[in-house]
Parts: structure tokens; C-alpha cells; sequence
């Protein structure tokens, strides 16, 4: 079972990690608890499809464009609930779905 919940994207980070893996971090805000979701490599196969994934969920053009965008934000339901999904919000036109289980399910 998931739990969902709105939260807004209070900054993002696509670039290089520590030994230089690129990888992508968004923080949330909901309303005082806060949560990032990424710290993915994105240097096998899914890399592109987890940025146009994400970009295309919440219908925009550029990675800088993330942050205030609010959407709905699943956890799954581990001990320490971690972010697997993202939707936006019904009145975003050509918003949709990003979930992050799918990419790496596919892309292995």
C-alpha cells in the first residue's frame, strides 16, 4: 500500500554526485516536513527516461522549471517511506504520472 500526499518542489539538482555519478535530486515541501527524491545514477539506460519522465509529469519544458511546482507525491510503504512516484495535480494541463519502479523495471 501507498500513501500519497501533495507537496511542492522547493528545489531540484541535476549534476554530478560524489565520484562523479550524474544523478538528480527534487526536494519537497509539505508544509513543514520536508523529503528529497532522487540520488538515482543516471548513467545506465534510464537516464533519459527518468528526465523526460519527470519533466513530462508535471508539463514542463526545462529541469529549471521544477522548483514551485506542486503534484502529488506517492511513498511506498517501507519502514522509511521513500518517493517512487509524482503526479501533477488534475488542473495542470498535460501533467501526468512519473514512477521511478517502472523506469529501472524496464530499463534493466
Amino acid at each position: 500500500m501507498t500513501k500519497s500526499e501533495l507537496g511542492r518542489i522547493t528545489s531540484t539538482h541535476l549534476g554530478f554526485h560524489d565520484g562523479g555519478v550524474l544523478t538528480f535530486w527534487l526536494n519537497f515541501d509539505f508544509g513543514g516536513n520536508w523529503q528529497g527524491f532522487g540520488g538515482y545514477s543516471l548513467v545506465d539506460d534510464g537516464a533519459s527516461l527518468v528526465i523526460e519522465g519527470i519533466l513530462e509529469a508535471l508539463a514542463v519544458d526545462k529541469w529549471e522549471d521544477l522548483t514551485g511546482k506542486v503534484c502529488w507525491v506517492e511513498r511506498d510503504d517501507d519502514v522509511n517511506p521513500r518517493i517512487v512516484a509524482i503526479e501533477a495535480p488534475k488542473f495542470i494541463k498535460g501533467g501526468g504520472r512519473f514512477d521511478i519502479r517502472e523506469v529501472f523495471k524496464t530499463a534493466s
